[in-house]
């Protein structure tokens, strides 16, 4: 299942449900979906409010990773959460990007 964070917009999640049952009931036959996303007010829920936190950090930490001279303000994502990322999501596909920031890595294990 998956749980989003509500959105105001109304067409937003007529949207997303009817791809999710595309998705789920079409030729790709996404079987481990048992059922559309479902909305949910995050300031209501603890593990959605930490889910969007996550996802704000994991999302800073890829833009400085990608393009850092276009995000040197985000240079504390690496500085505090670069191990701690590293260690949660091992098989994370953001890591192919290592190359196009050189000393990312040094960043990783100096801070």
């Amino acid at each position: 299942m998956m749980v989003l964070d509500e959105q105001n917009e109304p067409d937003f999640r007529a949207g997303i449900v009817a791809e999710a049952s595309r998705e789920m009931f079409g030729d790709a036959r996404r079987h481990r979906m048992i059922e559309p996303p479902i909305q949910a007010e995050s300031h209501l829920y603890q593990t959605l409010q930490c889910a969007d936190w996550i996802c704000g950090l994991v999302g800073r930490a890829g833009c400085y990773l990608v393009a850092p001279t276009e995000y040197e303000e985000l240079i504390w994502v690496p500085k505090y959460f670069a191990r701690r990322l590293a260690r949660a999501a091992p098989i994370s596909g953001i890591r192919r990007h290592r190359a196009a920031t050189p000393g990312f890595e040094q960043l990783c294990t100096t801070h």
